[in-house]
């Protein structure tokens, strides 16, 4: 190999890199902190560190509880005017059903969701996202995502930017 294409070779990848660097950052920025609508996208780039989910129990074939803890959020809001608004999807479609709950005082979250809203499903398969937005009076300010398998029975514990850990339901 000569200089001349080693040099081009550098080139390319280094321009390669630039192209998805670029394309990760634009991803992120599109996000912002409540998510851009597609949820597998969503689940990596918006940034969750505003809450900690510490146990995902399975209640049935199609529903989930999360419980979690809260850090560093704020509100501006009066207490009355501050929920949990609980949705699902797959990683790809969202679905239509969400649910409100109040803002617990000791900084604690402990939502539940069934997915196919009140309909009997079954057995719903295959990774499904639970998101959880904070609605601040009429705003909605950050979200965060759990994604569950409730086949497997098992959820993911985000453990850096793109690092996730497979946690077994209780």
């Amino acid at each position: 190999m000569t200089l001349k294409r080693l040099f081009d070779l550098l080139l390319a990848i280094a321009v390669g890199f630039a192209i998805v660097a670029g394309i990760a950052y634009g991803l992120r920025l599109a996000a912002g902190t409540t998510g851009m609508g597609l949820p597998a996208l969503d689940v990596v780039f918006v940034p969750q560190g505003w809450f900690t989910p510490t146990r995902v129990t399975l209640l049935d074939a199609s529903s989930v509880r999360i419980e979690g803890v809260t850090q560093g959020l704020t509100w501006s809001a009066p207490p009355d005017q501050r929920q949990w608004i609980v949705g699902g999807s797959t990683l790809v479609l969202t679905e239509g059903a969400a649910y409100t709950y109040p803002v617990r005082d000791d900084g604690t979250v402990i939502v539940d969701y069934t997915f196919g809203g009140q309909q009997s499903l079954g057995q719903a398969a295959g990774w499904r996202v639970v998101r959880i937005t904070q609605r601040d009076g009429a705003l909605d300010r950050a979200a965060a995502f759990v994604v569950v398998d409730l086949t497997k029975r098992v959820w993911l514990r985000r453990t850096g930017p793109v690092q996730f850990t497979q946690t077994p339901m209780e």
